[in-house]
Formats: structure tokens, sequence, C-alpha cells
């Protein structure tokens, strides 16, 4: 994720600062897709560190904005945006084939600037929105956050679902039962 960001963030055209927005927004949120590509500009609170969302079953939530990501923002907002097509949506589609730029972006025109911004980065693997969720659920576990905690943060109704999403390797493991026993 790291060298996809530092990737995005050297990208001068209209496309690729805004696709520098959408991977810091999916890697400092957990947002899903459908959240992001349906943010209304007016439903960020960058002051406050936070954006309301509608989330599955058009259930409404607050997503954190870390600092990071209010810097980011900040910029497209008053660099990039306004350069892009009119809509009440953050994200506007300023691809040259689109034409109807209030609907903003659909699932696969987002999924492609992901993976354009991962090929870009050369970063191997598949690319998609669905998979910086994974990494930021299981990013906060390994940093010691209860997945309580974590399930509120991703909007699931269930901590089973949240389980799903973290993905911890056996170093991982092995580091907790270390902490609290010592190294085997």
């Amino acid at each position: 994720m790291a060298a996809i960001l530092v990737h995005t963030a050297t990208l001068t055209d209209l496309r690729g600062r805004q696709r520098h927005a959408i991977v810091a927004s999916l890697r400092w949120t957990g947002m899903r897709s459908a959240e992001l590509r349906t943010l209304r500009r007016d439903d960020l609170h960058l002051a406050e560190g936070r954006a309301r969302v509608v989330g599955k079953g058009q259930r409404e939530r607050t997503v954190l904005l870390p600092p990071a990501l209010v810097e980011v923002l900040t910029a497209f907002l008053g660099e990039v945006r306004p350069q892009l097509p009119a809509s009440p949506l953050l994200l506007a589609n300023a691809h040259p084939f689109v034409t109807t730029a209030q609907s903003g972006f659909g699932q696969e025109a987002l999924a492609r600037e992901v993976e354009l911004a991962g090929l870009g980065a050369g970063v191997p693997g598949r690319h998609h929105p669905h998979k910086w969720r994974h990494t930021y659920a299981t990013e906060l576990v390994r940093a010691g956050i209860d997945i309580h905690v974590v399930q509120r943060l991703l909007g699931h109704a269930s901590i089973a679902s949240t389980v799903g999403y973290t993905h911890l390797v056996l170093d991982d493991l092995r580091g907790a039962v270390a902490g609290v026993w010592g190294a085997a």
C-alpha cells in the first residue's frame, strides 16, 4: 500500500491526482467501494476528521478521517475537484467516454482506477478496492485494536464478518503469544 500511495502522490494529471485521493481514502478509512463512490462533498467534515457515508442496507455511519487523509482530501478539493465535472459527489469520473458526470464512478470504473494505481506502482498481484478494506481491518487488529472496535469502524453488523476480514499470518500469532508469555 505504501508503494502505491507513494506512486499515486507523484501523478500530476487530473485522473492521476483523483486516483491518489481514491487510494488514500480506501487506505485510511476502510470504506466500501460503494460508500466511496457515493460519498457527497457536503458529507465530508474535514475539520472534524469525519465523513458520513451510506453503507449496506442504506445504513448511515461515520467514517473517521486520519490527518494524512484530511491533507490529501483538502488538496484534492481545493486544486483538483474544481477542474472535474460538476457533481455533488466527491469523485467525478473524468474519463472522456463518461457521459453522465452526475453519477460519478461505477463499480468497474473505481476498480479500474485502483488497478491502474497498483500497476503504475509496479506492485504485483490483484488490485481491487475491497482488498484495501481487508488490509485496513488486518492492520488495525495487528496494531492491537479490539475486534469490536474494528467491527464498528468497518460498519459490520456481525463480528463474524469482521473476523473474516482479518488475515493474520503465523508471525502475527507467534507475536501475540510472545507478547504474553515470551518468545518460544
